[in-house]
């Protein structure tokens, strides 16, 4: 079977295909991908950041959910988020084409 993914198109699979399912979804022997070319400005930024209390890991999460949504949810923003054991929260987040 094949199947046109995009996202105006099985929005759903691209999502998972991306990276959005948890663990392997599928299988693609062919793939065409749109390139553009690099911003001026791109990087990486990594942090692992370990809560002394239950009380202080659940105010770490909810002030990185809130700062996330109002400034990191954007075309210029990647994430990989874990939660971990601990009390730990990892973040390794990539970005492009900021203006400052």
């Amino acid at each position: 079977m094949v199947r046109v993914v995009n996202a105006h198109r099985n929005e759903d699979l691209l999502w998972a295909l991306k990276g959005g399912g948890g663990g392997t979804f599928g299988i693609m022997s062919r793939v065409t991908l749109m390139v553009h070319e690099l911003p001026d400005v791109f990087g990486d930024i990594s942090v692992k950041i370990a809560a002394k209390t239950d009380s202080a890991f659940h105010s770490l999460l909810s002030s990185f959910v809130r700062f996330y949504s109002d400034k990191l949810f954007n075309s210029h923003w990647g994430e990989s988020v874990s939660i971990r054991r601990g009390n730990v929260l990892e973040a390794n987040m990539v970005f492009q084409a900021l203006s400052k």
